[in-house]
């Protein structure tokens, strides 16, 4: 399409503006609007099972190695290595409803938990700083 045409295209696009979103949804995004049968009670169950599976997997560093009697920084650091893998895959499954690669979907919520993590982490320890001042406290920065 020459460039003058697709500058008409768009032009008579705009003039439509739910079209125009609808579109761009569709053919930019990959992304199809739910329907009229979206069922939201289904969708929140859904988001629910989801947070509570997902959302347990730090958990799950610290309780299924108890048996093997690591030290506490041991077992942190295999509950970052758990979540970091949770957290790949889901971005990876997440490709499947955009136009991203399944590498890339997965790196993006990858690198953004790793960040959103730290930074709950850092304010953790902030705020036990503050409440327990203590030098010789046993949860220094790990």
């Amino acid at each position: 399409m020459s460039r003058a045409d697709a500058e008409s295209v768009i032009r008579t696009m705009t003039k439509y503006p739910d079209f125009f979103i609808d579109v761009m949804m569709r053919d930019e995004l990959g992304m199809d609007e739910p329907g009229e049968t979206w069922d939201h009670v289904k969708s929140g169950a859904i988001c629910f099972t989801s947070f509570l599976v997902n959302g347990s997997v730090p958990l799950l560093g610290f309780v299924a190695f108890i048996p093997f009697d690591f030290d506490d920084s041991t077992l942190f650091y295999i509950s970052i290595g758990l979540t970091a893998c949770t957290l790949f895959t889901l971005g990876a499954v997440k490709s499947r409803f955009t136009t991203k690669s399944w590498w890339a979907s997965g790196l993006e919520i990858l690198v953004m938990g790793a960040l959103t993590a730290s930074v709950a982490y850092l304010i953790g320890w902030i705020v036990e700083v503050i409440v327990n001042p203590d030098p010789d406290s046993s949860h220094r920065f790990l």
